[in-house]
């Protein structure tokens, strides 16, 4: 069985929305908002990409926005974007649904405002509704208590790799016949501790740039999310993409195994990958491109490199951005080209999604 996206959902700190992505793909600047961090040197103030979650009032009633931290309204807004894209807010049209929800950080922003209650002087004791948001598979819940889904519901962490762990379950879900569409997608807020780590590594990477100029500099700490709407492509008159492939694993020996596209994304966020790492995996002469400075550092990169894959399958077309090997101009796209999402995780792990 092929499978295809059907349905895209985006926010982070470009806006929500795929016109506010593909406004930032074509060059309209992204806004850095500066966090204050207290340090033990004194209070800094980190540039980060945020995100706005005012337009889930759009489809959530405020009442109960209330008890939502950040992390879920991230996710439950991307959610809520992505079935409006594939036109299911109608539960009559869904079928049976599946709902998995990936994320490399979770609810960390909320876990440590649990977990050191006592810094806030207006707050004596810890709220039950940060510890119940506290989990990281409160997003998962949320959003399906608020489409009214009972199919299966699933939550995966997996670091570096938690959205391409959670495409492959998609995927399979689906070849196995167990739903009709599947919501998937991945989520990471914006946590102190990860703008203090940025700041950090920022400071580093300036001492190593005075050394080598030509050191590329890290994109900003980000946060947001990226859900898509999956089906089988004979249910889809007009889908963004078709899923060619998914492959996660482990280099064990070499030669390694390679994915084969025309044209990669590359997912440089997170913990592990450097841009010399993905020199390793890319044939002489490929075409390939970076869009962190649109959505930022985070774990779930991934998720938007696969979204701006796919949009840029159905508008036939490539945005431009910076590359490792030969940098990919905007320019159009042919309609037989392949997009290769490849993904570097920690401990020699790997993950690749083939959109056709």
């Amino acid at each position: 069985m092929k499978v295809v996206i059907c349905g895209i959902g985006v926010v982070g700190g470009f806006g929500s929305g795929l016109p506010a992505l593909e406004k930032a793909l074509d060059g309209n600047r992204v806004a850095a908002t500066q966090v204050p961090i207290l340090t033990h040197q004194g209070p800094i103030q980190v540039p980060c990409l945020t995100a706005d979650t005012s337009p889930l009032a759009d489809y959530v009633p405020t009442r109960v926005l209330r008890r939502m931290d950040h992390y879920n309204r991230l996710g439950l807004l991307a959610a809520f974007e992505a079935m409006a894209d594939a036109e299911l807010l109608d539960k009559s049209r869904r079928g049976r649904m599946g709902i998995i929800v990936a994320t490399g950080n979770g609810a960390t922003g909320n876990n440590y405002d649990f977990q050191y209650p006592f810094e806030d002087k207006e707050e004596i004791c810890g709220s039950p509704i940060r510890f119940s948001n506290s989990v990281h598979n409160a997003a998962a819940a949320y959003i399906s208590i608020a489409l009214g889904e009972m199919g299966p519901n699933h939550s995966i962490t997996h670091e570096d790799l938690s959205f391409p762990s959670a495409l492959m379950t998609g995927v399979t879900w689906l070849q196995q016949q167990r739903v009709d569409a599947v919501l998937v997608g991945g989520v990471d807020q914006l946590s102190h501790a990860h703008a203090y780590a940025w700041h950090v590594h920022r400071q580093t990477q300036d001492t190593l740039k005075k050394i080598d100029p030509t050191e590329m500099p890290a994109p900003l700490a980000g946060e947001g999310a990226c859900f898509f709407v999956l089906k089988a492509a004979d249910t889809v008159s007009t889908p963004y993409a078709l899923i060619h492939e998914t492959s996660l694993g482990r280099i064990c020996a070499e030669p390694r195994q390679r994915p084969m596209g025309d044209i990669y994304f590359l997912a440089e966020g997170g913990l592990a990958a450097t841009r010399a790492d993905y020199g390793k995996w890319l044939l002489p002469g490929a075409r390939t491109a970076c869009y962190s400075h649109v959505y930022g550092d985070l774990a779930i990169d991934s998720a938007f490199n696969t979204a701006i894959a796919a949009l840029s399958r159905r508008k036939n077309r490539i945005y431009p951005g910076s590359g490792s090997a030969q940098p990919v101009p905007a320019r159009e796209l042919p309609a037989d080209r392949s997009i290769v999402c490849l993904k570097l995780g920690v401990g020699n792990t790997y993950a690749w999604t083939i959109l056709n």
